[in-house]
C-alpha cells in the first residue's frame, strides 16, 4: 500500500475519531473522556474476529456493537458520578483496555489480518465511506428535537428537560452510544485499513493528544477536519525528518509539539480554527462578546 493511501485514510479515521470527540463535547466535556476506550474496544473486536476468521462486515459489526454495549454500560454512572469520578472510572477502563490487548497480542498488538481489500483505492474508498457515514450522523445528530434536548442537558438545565416529559438519563446514555458508535467505526476502521491492532494508539498520552486538537479544530465537523489533520501531522513530520528516531524520543518530540500547539491556540484562537463554540471556556459554551 502506498504511503499517500496510508496518510489519507489516517487523516479520515482521525477525522471520524474526532466527530466523536466534537458530538461529545457538544453534549458536555466529561462525555469524551469514554471515546478512547470505545475506540480501543472496537479496533481490539473487530482484529479478534478478524483472526477468528469473520468477514469483514460482520468484524465490522462486531467491533462497533461492542464499543456501543461499553457505552450502554456508562450511561447510568454518568447520572451518578459527576465530573472527576467519572472521568477516573474511564481512565481505569482505558488501561484496562490497553492491558487487554498488550496481554492478548503484546505491545505490538495483532498483524497480519486482511485487510479490507488488497488494493489501495479500494481501502481508502471502504475508508472514505465510513467517514462520509460519520459525517452524516454528526450531521443529523446536532439538529432536530434530539439536538436541543442534549444542548439542555448540556447546559445543566436536567429539571427543564425533566418537565419536558424527557428521562436526562436516557438522554445522556443515548448520547454516549452515539460517541460509542462513531468511535467505535473509527476503531475498526483502522484495522479495515492497516490489517492490524495498535495498542499505542490508545495510551492515556494519545487521548491527550486526540482531545487537546479537537480544541485546535473547533466544534463543527470542519473542524473536525482540521483536527485530523493535526493528529496525524506530527507523525508524518516525524518519520520524514527523523526516520531513525527511537521510539521514546519520537513519542516525547510529539507532546512538545502537542504542548506547544496547544498552548498557541489558547492563546491565538481559544475558539478553535472553525469556531462555533469556545471549548476552553466553562462547558464549551459561546464566548462571550
Amino acid at each position: 500500500m502506498t504511503d499517500i493511501h496510508f496518510v489519507i485514510g489516517d487523516v479520515l479515521i482521525a477525522f471520524v475519531l474526532m466527530i466523536a470527540v466534537v458530538f461529545g463535547l457538544g453534549r458536555g466535556r466529561v462525555y469524551v473522556v469514554g471515546v478512547l476506550c470505545h475506540f480501543g474496544v472496537a479496533m481490539l473486536i473487530c482484529g479478534m474476529a478478524l483472526q477468528a476468521g469473520w468477514s469483514h462486515a460482520v468484524a465490522t459489526l462486531a467491533g462497533t456493537g461492542a464499543a456501543i454495549v461499553l457505552a450502554l454500560a456508562q450511561g447510568p454512572l454518568l447520572s451518578r458520578l459527576k465530573g472527576d469520578p467519572f472521568i477516573i472510572i474511564n481512565l481505569l477502563v482505558l488501561d484496562v483496555v490497553v492491558r487487554a490487548n498488550t496481554e492478548l497480542h503484546g505491545n505490538e498488538g495483532l498483524t497480519g489480518l486482511a485487510p479490507v481489500a488488497q488494493d489501495p483505492s479500494w481501502r481508502l474508498a471502504v475508508i472514505t465511506g465510513i467517514a462520509c457515514v460519520a459525517a452524516a450522523a454528526f450531521w443529523a445528530l446536532g439538529r432536530g428535537e434530539w439536538g436541543r434536548r442534549w444542548k439542555a442537558l448540556s447546559e445543566g438545565e436536567d429539571g427543564i428537560v425533566a418537565l419536558a416529559g424527557h428521562r436526562p438519563v436516557l438522554l445522556q446514555t443515548v448520547a454516549l452510544c452515539m460517541c460509542g458508535c462513531l468511535a467505535g467505526l473509527a476503531g475498526t476502521g483502522f484495522v479495515l485499513l492497516h490489517g492490524a491492532t495498535e495498542p499505542s494508539r490508545i495510551a492515556v498520552q494519545e487521548s491527550v493528544a486526540v482531545f487537546s486538537f479537537s480544541f485546535v479544530g473547533g466544534m463543527n465537523a470542519i473542524g473536525a477536519v482540521v483536527a485530523a489533520t493535526f493528529l496525524v501531522l506530527p507523525d508524518i513530520i516525524l518519520e520524514g525528518t527523523f526516520p531513525s528516531l527511537a521510539p521514546v524520543d519520537a513519542l516525547q518530540i510529539r507532546c512538545l509539539l502537542i504542548g506547544l500547539t496547544l498552548i498557541g491556540f489558547v492563546l491565538w484562537r481559544p475558539e478553535g480554527i472553525a469556531g462555533d463554540r469556545a471549548p476552553f471556556f466553562p462547558e464549551g459554551g459561546a464566548k462571550d462578546d
